[in-house]
């Protein structure tokens, strides 16, 4: 359920375009949490915003790696039974 909202969020806020090209699917598809984690956190294709890949420093890059690294850490949280 949580890795399922996590790419939900991350395909909403990047498109399934850079998604796709990030590898993050294909991780996805194999179950590698931590691999999904680290193109996350990683990947500049996730870091765009008006389709240029945002930089340290540039206006949106601190809003756009937390919200990338909230979504990343929301993968380690373990459903309860009230949320399966």
């Amino acid at each position: 359920m949580f890795l399922n909202n996590a790419l939900s969020n991350l395909i909403y806020r990047n498109g399934i375009g850079n998604v796709k090209n990030s590898g993050v699917i294909k991780a996805f598809n194999s179950g590698n949490i931590e691999e999904i984690q680290k193109i996350i956190k990683e990947n500049p294709n996730l870091r765009k915003a008006g389709g240029k890949v945002l930089e340290e420093g540039d206006s949106g890059y601190k809003g756009i790696t937390s919200r990338n690294d909230s979504i990343a850490n929301s993968l380690l949280v373990k459903p309860t039974e009230e949320t399966k």
